[in-house]
Formats: C-alpha cells, structure tokens, sequence
C-alpha cells in the first residue's frame, strides 16, 4: 500500500497525480473508487484539502497502473550485436534509465553483464547500475548515466526512496498460514528487512504473489520466504527439502521478476517509473500450476 507524508497544503487530488505520477482523471477515479485514506480516514473527495503533515495512502494496485504506463514508451533493443539477448529500455530521463532484463543476464561485474551491453550500445562509459537482481530474476533495473547521478541515487536508496515491486511463486499454500497480505521481517545476516507481501492466487501446490521489499538486503525475498516455510519454486540456494513433486522441478528458474520501480529523481524532482509483464518462462509455470 502506497503512503505518503504531505509537505505542502494543496488538493488531494493534484497530490495523488503528483505522488503517483498519474493523471488528474487517474487519480479521480482511485478516490471514486474510494482506494484513497488520508490519516487513516476513507476520503472520497477530489477537492479534499490536504495540510502538511497529512498521511495519503491508497490501496491501489500501483504496479498494475505502472505496467500501462511503461508499454506506452518501450523500445527493445538487441544487446551488443547478439540477438540471443534482448533488452527492453522502460523509462528514462536525463539521468537515468529503467532496462527490463531478462532472466540469465547478469546485472554488472562482467564484460558480457547488462551494464556493459549498455555502455557500448548506447555509447556511454559512465553508465552505472544503481542495485542488483539475481542473474535468475528477471525484471526492472535502474542506472545511472553518469556518477553525479549514481551518488544521488544511491543516497536515494539509503533513504528508502526506491519503491521496488516482484512478482514471485512460491511452493505451497501461503493462505494456510497467513493472510492474503501478511509482513515477513526476520533480519537477514543480522540486518533488518521487511518484505510485505499480498497474495494473488493460490492452490494446495503453488502461490502467486507481489511481493514489495522495504529494505534491500541481499536475497531478501528469497530468504524470507524460505525462512517463512514457502520458499520460491525453483530456488537452488535456500530450497532444503527434496522437491518431490514433478511439477516443481520443472520450474526453468527462480520464478521472481521485478514487476514495477518508483522514484523521484533527486535532480529534477519528477517521478520516474517502470514496469515490465512477466516474461514467457514465469506465465508458462503459471499455466503448468493452474494459477
């Protein structure tokens, strides 16, 4: 559930726009839809005038609402010269860039990783990732285009500014021991970590699930949900029990993708967001778990 902290007086609804980055109409229809609280309280009405201070929450999917608002600006382009790998640019702006990377590419740290495919193609050396995803995860990336912007974002990230959403499958039930949104923070390495996760489909084999991570530690959604007893399908570091079921060992990965990414940029002070669908692989084990 998106929140907000209200640091100018003005009208609820030029705030949802703002805080969001949606439309005026957009944002009528959330408080329509009466998804939109204010310290605490359903508020319904546009003209709500909102005073500094003021906590805005909605309840609104805001990683649905982003994925139409990225298919509108994405352009593919085929990394380094080889065709076997695809990139998807999401977003971008003066300083910085949102890639959907596929799942077996890795991020940084080696001449054939997505950030270097980035500095030849798009003919700049500063280019920076600003965090990492598992080489087996797929999904939304942030970088920086250059190392004024990366020392800005990852103040940025230090503040928990960055508002990162997955889309994951876990092996079991999770409804049989928590609530369609439940909170997992056991610290990780002796840090502490807050995922907060929402159910979105179930059975006795499999669940569906957003997942949003508060903190950013090392395998956070991994680790926690192995921790919690449900740990992702084709997990090959935290899953500890034989995978009986034949189902489960045909998972191609570790079914987690980075769905949707949110945050202002520090320069500009505008949002800038992306998201990016599941890829073919993840729908497909959707498919094969009747999810």
């Amino acid at each position: 559930m998106p929140r907000f902290t209200v640091k100018r007086a003005g009208l609820l609804k030029d705030f949802l726009a703002q805080s969001l980055g949606i439309s005026a109409t957009q944002a009528k229809k959330l408080l329509d839809a009466k998804k939109v609280f204010v310290n605490q309280q359903r508020v319904w009405i546009a003209g709500y005038k909102l005073k500094p201070g003021d906590a805005v929450e909605t309840t609104a999917d805001i990683s649905a609402s982003l994925n139409v608002h990225a298919a509108q600006r994405q352009l593919s382009r085929t990394a380094g010269g080889n065709r076997s790998v695809r990139y998807v640019v999401a977003a971008e702006d003066s300083e910085y860039i949102i890639v959907n990377k596929p799942a077996g590419l890795l991020v940084n740290a080696q001449a054939n990783s997505l950030e270097n495919l980035l500095q030849k193609d798009l003919k700049n050396p500063q280019i920076r990732a600003a965090h990492r995803l598992d080489r087996d995860t797929s999904g939304v990336v942030i970088f920086a285009k250059n190392a004024a912007a990366f020392a800005e974002i990852v103040k940025v990230f230090q503040k928990f500014g960055v508002e990162k959403y997955y889309r994951g499958i876990a092996q079991g039930d999770l409804l049989r021991k928590f609530s369609a949104k439940f909170t997992l923070n056991q610290p990780i390495d002796g840090q502490s970590a807050e995922t907060r996760i929402r159910v979105l489909k179930t059975n006795a084999l499999a669940s569906y699930f957003e997942a949003q991570i508060i903190t950013g530690r090392k395998h956070q959604i991994r680790a926690h949900l192995a921790q919690a007893g449900f740990p992702l399908l084709g997990e090959n570091i935290y899953q500890t029990a034989a995978l009986k079921n034949a189902v489960y060992r045909q998972a191609p990965r570790q079914m987690l993708h980075a769905a949707a990414v949110r945050f202002i940029n520090p320069f500009s002070g505008k949002i800038l967001q992306a998201a990016a669908p599941e890829p073919p692989d993840f729908q497909n084990t959707l498919r094969a778990l009747k999810l």
